[in-house]
Parts: structure tokens; sequence; C-alpha cells
């Protein structure tokens, strides 16, 4: 049972790196970071790729368990999917520090995640 789990672990382990693979989706994940929430339509600006492209990494990012969304109601009465971290209820979270020349990425239990 105990390698069950671990081979649950090594594939959410692998969908978090694919999701971390793109400088988009890092980019997308920092500003998530410091303005959330995002949306697709919101983010194009910034961006040389088009909406429906920063929506499809958004949605990546969700899928690697970095991200939630939730249907929001947008300009003119629209609805579209707004982005916001995802925070563990357990305690788990991935925190990404960006430094000269490097990327380093941390997985482990931390206090913080839990007063969200």
């Amino acid at each position: 049972m105990n390698d069950d789990i671990e081979a649950v672990d090594f594939k959410q382990q692998a969908k978090v790196f694919r999701a971390l693979r793109s400088e988009v989706r890092l980019k997308l994940l920092k500003e998530v970071s410091e303005r959330q929430p995002v949306s697709a339509p919101e983010m194009k600006d910034e961006f040389d790729v088009t909406k429906e492209s920063i929506k499809k990494n958004l949605n990546q990012l969700e899928e690697a368990g970095l991200l939630k969304s939730s249907r929001e109601r947008g300009p003119g009465n629209r609805p579209r999917d707004e982005f916001v971290l995802a925070y563990k209820e357990d305690g788990v979270m991935v925190q990404l520090d960006i430094v000269p020349d490097d990327y380093n990425f941390y997985l482990g239990e931390s206090d913080v995640a839990s007063q969200f």
C-alpha cells in the first residue's frame, strides 16, 4: 500500500515540475502570487501570447495543484475564471524563490500555508 501512495506522490510531483518547465507559466505563477485573483483577459497585455494561450497555461498550473479557479462575472456580466494560489489544507505548499542566475524550488511542509 505504501508503494501506491508513493506512486501517486511521484505522479503529482511530475505534474508540478512539468507545469514549472514553461517560462510563461513561471511568469503567470509570479503574477498570480503578486495580484491574485487574475483572469486570462486581464493578463493578455502583459504577455506576448494570446488570451487563449494564457488560459491554457493557467489551467495547466491548476491541474498541477498550484492554482485554483472559480467562475466569476467579469465586465458586461460575462462569466470568466479567476485564479488564485492553491494553499493546501495539510500545510504543504510550493515555495518559489527566484534568485539571479538560478531557480530554486522547495517542496515541503510550511507553517505559513496553514495560516491561509
